[in-house]
């Protein structure tokens, strides 16, 4: 099993749970760089093993399947209130917790 975890306002988590936002999204920065290419490329390695993204909010942590991830490159997004050139779409699946 391949996933990332990150933190989540409660706001956002909300929204996923109740099916409004589908997609988690991150900007294009080293750190989720190295970490998303990465399990891509395990992921392409190892075509059976499923994805997927852990939020932590709070002290829960809810656990999601991961659908697809797309990578933009020099497209600009607001995420949060910054605006960002370049960013990681991040589909979020079935809840597989609670």
């Amino acid at each position: 099993m391949l996933y990332i975890s990150t933190t989540i306002k409660q706001k956002y988590m909300d929204q996923i749970l109740s099916g409004e936002k589908k997609y988690e999204y991150k900007e294009l920065k080293e750190y989720w760089e190295s970490r998303i290419d990465r399990m891509l490329k395990k992921f392409e390695d190892n075509g059976d093993t499923d994805m997927r993204i852990n939020f932590l909010c709070g002290r829960i942590c809810y656990k999601f399947k991961i659908k697809s991830i797309e990578k933009f490159e020099n497209v600009r997004i607001n995420i949060d209130g910054v605006l960002c050139m370049g960013y990681y779409a991040i589909e979020i699946g079935e809840r597989l917790d609670g």
